[in-house]
């Protein structure tokens, strides 16, 4: 089970290899990751931007989340075919 919330942990955005290890020494599971306000993330992390990052990756609206995917797959940078 831990290598699962490792893998997971460090995929989410303000996670690094060098702050995974701060974060699973603090928290022992994804619930008690979510009940932790941004405050405490920046102490457990040490970065406060990057504490703010995973904070607000972690308590987005899921019809947010589906907003800004839409958004981004609705752009004007779309790929070109190749002839």
């Amino acid at each position: 089970m831990i290598f699962i919330f490792k893998d997971l942990l460090i995929r989410m955005p303000g996670v690094t290899f060098k702050n995974y290890k701060l974060i699973m020494n603090k928290v022992e599971n994804f619930r008690e990751l979510t009940q932790l306000n941004e405050d405490e993330l920046t102490t457990i992390m040490g970065n406060s931007k990057q504490a703010s990052l995973l904070y607000n990756f972690i308590h987005k609206q899921k019809d947010n989340l589906v907003l800004d995917i839409k958004s981004k797959t609705t752009s004007s940078n779309t790929w070109k075919k190749r002839r």
